[in-house]
């Protein structure tokens, strides 16, 4: 249903009365596929957490998330009755919870790309990749689906990046039956024409890395750096291993070029975003209350978490609960107008692997790197400091006009 929160507006108001800051604030919307928070925002520069969505917005295990100009994405849903795509507009705060529903059929909607006007959607629990129309969300048809043979690729779908009239989905090797996973076949990375549907194993099932827990998971993919300023001259697909992994491949010839371990205080391995720094953020949990953030160098795969050596930018915290899906996002945009794609992939994905849903995983160690230097931010200045007042103030008179008209 589509809404309007009060508490948008309010935001919306306050942004607008404010004066913007010169230095925009690197966040990360975070999805919460347990807990009361649906998203939770990550600010980087203060270390601080705060509930994203409007305070009555209500989403079902929320999993991938999308950012296209004005408009935010996010699948969410565990049944045929719930499953949906989420939509708002982030210049007015009008949302819909159903934007994108394909009755009796999408069931447990993971990752999901917008190409040439068309929204892809993994729906896990059918073993499809089904078809949205980008402006209105009207269900369009089905594109592919498994047919729970290991020839029919589409096997447990999990997350999806699109390049160059290509689609690549992460697979857990799964088939659904009766509205549960087997886990029959290996986890993969397939590829797929979008003019044709015609499908092929583009990443065969990779070795589990020494620290994992032994088994393979592909979940979040992003494709970058296709204008020469990430790994190779040519574009490079990275991905995470919810048994835990990092790895980047070169697109065209399917090289490896790096596999880092993420498994880290016996935690299970989410999504993963890409900064405009060349940085690459990945959500970890190892239960189903809290959660982490880890950052590595999209270049070399080193770890920058917030201490020497450590990929570990913030937790274990009970801030996030059980977080899979991640997106870069720059709190600028909150001011005045509201966010616009960043200027590389952020994508965010997707849900289990082939074990119990909040099942306790194993340990892992990660390989060092020298530390991230912050910046110091500058002094502020009288003059910014009146504005700030000025603002306040108005955003004060604001407030308690609303109260009084409100009731």
């Amino acid at each position: 249903m589509k809404s309007v929160s009060l508490y948008w507006v309010a935001f919306l108001l306050a942004s607008l009365v404010s004066f913007p800051s010169t230095d925009a604030s690197a966040s990360f919307l975070v999805g919460n596929t347990r807990g009361d928070v649906p998203v939770s925002l990550y600010n980087e520069a203060t270390g601080t957490f705060a509930s994203f969505l409007p305070p009555e917005v209500e989403l079902i295990a929320p999993d991938h998330m999308v950012m296209v100009g004005d408009m935010l994405y996010i699948s969410h849903g565990d049944s045929l009755n719930t499953s949906a795509i989420f939509r708002m507009n982030m210049a007015d705060g009008t949302y819909d919870t159903s934007w994108a529903v394909a009755e009796d059929i999408m069931y447990r909607p993971y990752g999901f790309a917008l190409d040439s006007g068309v929204m892809y959607v993994a729906s896990f629990l059918s073993d499809q990749i089904l078809m949205f129309e980008e402006d209105t969300g009207e269900y369009m048809g089905e594109f592919v689906a498994g047919d729970g043979t290991e020839e029919g690729l589409c096997n447990g779908p999990n997350q999806i990046a699109i390049h160059n009239g290509k689609l690549y989905l992460t697979t857990q090797g799964s088939v659904a039956i009766d509205g549960a996973p087997e886990y029959l076949f290996p986890s993969q990375i397939v590829v797929y024409d979008l003019e044709t549907a015609e499908g092929e194993v583009y990443i065969p099932p990779p070795e589990p890395l020494e620290d994992s827990f032994g088994f393979v998971s592909m979940l979040g993919i992003v494709i970058a750096g296709c204008d020469d300023d990430l790994s190779t001259s040519n574009c490079t697909m990275y991905t995470t291993d919810f048994g835990g992994g990092l790895r980047a491949y070169d697109l065209e010839t399917t090289d490896l070029l790096y596999a880092v371990e993420t498994t880290i205080d016996e935690a299970f391995t989410g999504s993963l975003t890409l900064t405009d720094g060349g940085m690459i953020v990945v959500p970890i949990f190892a239960d189903e209350a809290s959660g982490s953030l880890l950052q590595f160098d999209a270049m070399t795969g080193e770890p920058m978490g917030s201490t020497e050596g450590s990929p570990v930018l913030v937790g274990p915290t009970t801030d996030l609960a059980r977080p899979v899906g991640v997106l870069f996002y720059m709190e600028e945009d909150t001011v005045g107008t509201m966010p616009t794609d960043a200027p590389m992939p952020t994508e965010a994905p997707v849900g289990p692997a082939p074990v119990s849903v909040g099942e306790t995983p194993g340990e892992g160690d990660m390989p060092s790197a020298a530390p991230v230097e912050v910046p110091e931010a500058p002094a502020p200045s009288g003059a910014s400091i009146m504005k700030g007042v000025i603002s306040s103030i108005m955003v004060g008179a604001f407030s308690l006009s609303a109260v009084f008209l409100l009731g």
